[in-house]
């Protein structure tokens, strides 16, 4: 392997540490807003395709894509994407921020599969071992939680569809984006999902007064937009470019770990013993494929050269 490819997927992984990191935050706008989860979505879309946009044009970049094709997949990124902030959201307000995120990272295992059955990819033996072990940490993470008044069987459900979204964007955009810089695929998602979810803002009177009964919050919606969306989505697609969507996967597991955490400080949820432990178990199967990522071994085991320069 040539010393420009282990430096890109090193700051893959930067970048994908980075990201996960930021994700963690999510679980507290999805508890904390007043504003409804449609409305969140949508304006979250809207402030981080507008950032990018800007950021572009200062830095005198292009954005257009290279064909018809490209637009049209970029559309079908973003609805996926779209669907996966809806029901992950979703799934945290109707249950806990440890439930929602920790139904999510069932991905790992969905990546595999998905891989294995569209992409006829072999599935490397310690992926075999690495992806039950994180269904086992997430199930002891998420059985623990009696909070009272929280729906967890439907939240478990919701997250696990948002699960599906979310390792299907991710392999989609690995196979077919991957010639493009990551601003470029995460403006056309997020311009792709506010305009898609405006017209269903639009003709819903009790929508719209919930926007500005809300209002007070517009700090928070542009910190979301920014700090929470447009910067950790973008290094996120860049981890999928360098390191490949199944090793992103398996690394994102630790944001369980940080959504965990951040809850408890800020929302002042309480996590159990168990929910350490199986932070735990995710934990250490996140830092395998960590490291198997910064030797190099996780990229040429599951993405050839070509498809590993690829939200």
């Amino acid at each position: 392997m040539q010393s420009g490819d282990i430096d890109q997927k090193k700051w893959g992984l930067v970048s994908t540490l980075g990201a996960i990191f930021l994700l963690g935050g999510n679980g507290y706008f999805a508890k904390d807003l007043e504003l409804d989860v449609l409305n969140i979505i949508m304006i979250r879309s809207f402030i981080a395709f507008l950032v990018i946009y800007v950021a572009v044009k200062l830095f005198r970049a292009k954005l257009a894509l290279n064909s018809k094709q490209d637009y049209l997949i970029c559309l079908l990124i973003g609805v996926l994407l779209g669907a996966h902030w809806l029901s992950f959201f979703y799934s945290m307000r109707v249950s806990t921020v440890t439930l929602g995120m920790t139904a999510l990272y069932s991905y790992p295992m969905m990546t595999l599969i998905l891989e294995r059955l569209f992409f006829k990819k072999t599935i490397p033996k310690i992926d075999l071992l690495l992806a039950p072990l994180v269904l086992v940490g997430v199930w002891m993470m998420g059985a623990s939680e009696s909070v009272q008044g929280a729906d967890n069987v439907l939240g478990a459900v919701v997250g696990v569809f948002s699960a599906l979204c979310f390792a299907a964007r991710n392999l989609l955009q690995q196979t077919y984006l991957k010639g493009y810089p990551a601003h470029h695929t995460i403006f056309y998602q997020t311009l792709a999902i506010a305009l898609v979810l405006l017209p269903f803002s639009l003709s819903q009177t009790s929508s719209v007064e919930s926007i500005i009964t809300t209002s007070h919050e517009w700090w928070l919606w542009i910190v979301l937009g920014i700090f929470f969306t447009a910067l950790p989505h973008s290094l996120m697609a860049f981890g999928i470019q360098s390191l490949g969507a199944k090793s992103v996967a398996f690394i994102g597991c630790l944001q369980p770990a940080i959504g965990t955490l951040i809850a408890y400080l800020i929302l002042g949820e309480f996590a159990s013993y168990q929910v350490f432990a199986g932070a735990g178990i995710v934990m250490i199967c996140a830092g395998v494929e960590i490291a198997r990522s910064s030797s190099g071994q996780s990229a040429t085991s599951s993405v050839s050269k070509k498809s590993a320069v690829s939200n």
